[in-house]
Parts: C-alpha cells; structure tokens; sequence
C-alpha cells in the first residue's frame, strides 16, 4: 500500500510473569485428535520455535503506537496497542539459529485480565519454509501458562493453513524488560474439497493519500516512527477504491477497507487487515476478509484470504499482488490484485 510503510498493531505478548523454564506439551489427546482431524486429504505440519519479545532499551523490537483515555489508570493496561517485529529463534538462546520474525499487532483488549487481542504474522526467512508465513488471529491471556491461539490463514508453503498456536512464556526478566516466548504450532494445509467451487477475480485498487480526498490516512504511530527508515509504527486506515481496470473511471467493483501498519524494523513491510467488499455485480454485498504480510517493495506479493461473508462464507484462498506504478512524491499507488477463492 502507499506511503510510507503502513501499519500494523503490535503484540509485546508479555506481562512480568515468574522468570520460569515452564515447557508447554500438548496432551497425547490433543495430538490424536489433531491428527484424525487432518487424515485424508490434509497434510500435517508442526513447528516449534521461540520469540525474543524485547520491551525496552536500544535495540527493543515493540514499540507503543497509541492508547486510550483510561490506558494508564487500567489494571489491564486496557486500549493500548502496540507494534512489534520479533526475532524468531530455533532455540531459547538469542543466538541460536533464525528463522524469522514474528511481526504484527497487539491490543489489550480486556477490562479485567491481562488479554491481547493478537493479529500477526510469523515471516519465515530461513530454511525450507524461507518467504512463507503463518497468520495468527485471536485472544491472549497472557498470564495463563498455556495460551491457545488460532492460525487462520498463510501464504507460500502455507497457503490456505489452518491450525492453532499453543504458546507459553519460557522466560521473562524483568529488569532487562525481555521476554522468551516459547511456540508449538499445528497446521494442516487443507485441499479442495469436492463441495467446494473456485471462484477467481482480477481487479485493482487505488491507494490514494493525497489531495483533498485521501483514501489511505494515518491515525496513530509510536514516537519513533519518525526515525524509522521503515516508519515502523505507522497505523494507517484505508477505504481504497476497487475497479475493473487501472483507469480512475474504470468500472466501481467495490471498496478495499481496513488497517494496515508499519510491522517491520528491516524493510518497508506492511501488517494488513482488510476487507474486500463488493458493491457492485453478483456478488454485491458480499465480503472477503484479507489478512497478511505484505512486503511493499517485492514486485510480487502474496496474501492469505482468511474468510467471507455472503456469497463467499467459509472463503479461504490467496490475492496475489503487484504494483502498476507508485508515486514516491504523493504516496499515492495503484496496485493490481489476482484472488483465488475456495468457497461452497
């Protein structure tokens, strides 16, 4: 999307908790049942990694993007949001070996527990799962030994994953501000089923941010976003016009609206959370929900479709995306989408 990097919500997925090497193990039961689940046509992935959450110092990887007028009188902390890019680790240790970053958003979202409301990517960028990522969405009781999240979408290796995150908190030291995240995950790539029909569009959006009638404006960022050469921390909310064609006048298909936000400390990347919305045609009044990374400066880019409404209930599929042209100056872009849909 336009300008300068765009936004995401963030997750410092820890509270001071006890600095215990608490291991999570999934019960045999769950196993099992995982595995009958998935039998036939889905293939079964597990992974098992550790994030490196980083609060505070110079080189922190969670930044405050904004809160809300009782967030610091909260128990809970509750209406703040934060922005995050975590290294993702083979091991506990710092050092071990990389394979990615864990980079999204995070809203305390609770009242009367510590609670996340988490959206965020897991970027792999070693090893044979290099360039795919897994979408986490879902709620975080960060005080509870054992967390259950949802993973509800992925693109590459992972296209159309579905399966859930089993998290606990390995280590935290409160002086440093530095927590180890440990992550067991469960996924089943799903094929198409025989009640299942392809449903296949081709349209581009207009990302406009200057003049007088912006579709793309931002509405918070962490302090440092300024500094940032990636403007890490920017949230951006976005009602982009949908066409046929890449001429203004072109034919209305829809609106393209949602979030997105500056998730990445190394590259221009983009946590987007969005709905597609069709206003026009056959399937005027339904939705496609689009949830994702998005590398801004790859030529090509790919997005997990998570969902649907109307027409497009259950919906599960993939938008791969590419810019016509960017305007450096006005931030301005037009960008072309190819969608493949599963839907019944």
């Amino acid at each position: 999307m336009a300008n300068i990097g765009v936004i995401l919500m963030i997750f410092s997925l820890i509270i001071a908790m006890s600095s215990v090497h608490a291991k999570s193990q999934m019960s045999k039961q769950e196993e099992a049942w995982f595995r009958n689940l998935c039998r036939g046509k889905k293939k079964v992935t597990k992974l098992h990694f550790y994030v490196q959450d980083e609060l505070s110092g110079p080189n922190k990887t969670v930044y405050e993007v904004s809160r809300s007028n009782i967030t610091s009188i909260s128990p809970t902390s509750f209406g703040q949001v934060r922005v995050l890019d975590n290294l993702m680790t083979a091991g506990p240790d710092r050092n071990s070996t990389e394979l990615g970053r864990a980079q999204g958003l995070i809203t305390f979202a609770d009242l009367k527990e510590s609670a996340l409301a988490m959206n965020m990517n897991f970027v792999f960028t070693s090893g044979k799962y290099n360039g795919s990522t897994l979408c986490l969405l879902g709620r975080n009781p960060i005080l509870d030994r054992d967390r259950e999240l949802p993973i509800v979408g992925g693109s590459g290796v992972f296209r159309m994953a579905q399966g859930y995150s089993i998290s606990n908190t390995y280590s935290y030291d409160p002086v440093a501000d530095y927590g180890i995240l440990e992550y067991t995950i469960s996924v089943t790539y799903v094929k198409e089923s025989d009640d299942e029909k392809l449903t296949e569009f081709h349209f581009y959006l207009h990302d406009v941010v200057s003049g007088r009638n912006p579709t793309n404006i931002p509405m918070a960022m962490a302090n440092a976003a300024t500094k940032s050469p990636t403007y890490f921390g920017l949230i951006a909310v976005m009602d982009d016009l949908i066409t046929e064609g890449p001429e203004p006048d072109s034919k209305v298909v829809g609106r393209a609206s949602g979030l997105f936000g500056s998730s990445s400390l190394r590259e221009v990347g983009l946590h987007m959370t969005f709905n597609i919305v069709f206003t026009e045609g056959n399937y005027n009044g339904s939705t496609l929900a689009v949830n994702g990374y998005n590398p801004f400066n790859n030529r090509y880019r790919e997005l997990p479709i998570v969902g649907g409404s109307g027409v497009f209930r259950l919906a599960r599929g993939v938008a791969t995306l590419e810019n016509v042209w960017y305007n450096s100056t006005s931030g301005d872009a037009l960008v072309e989408y190819h969608v493949m849909v599963l839907h019944y």
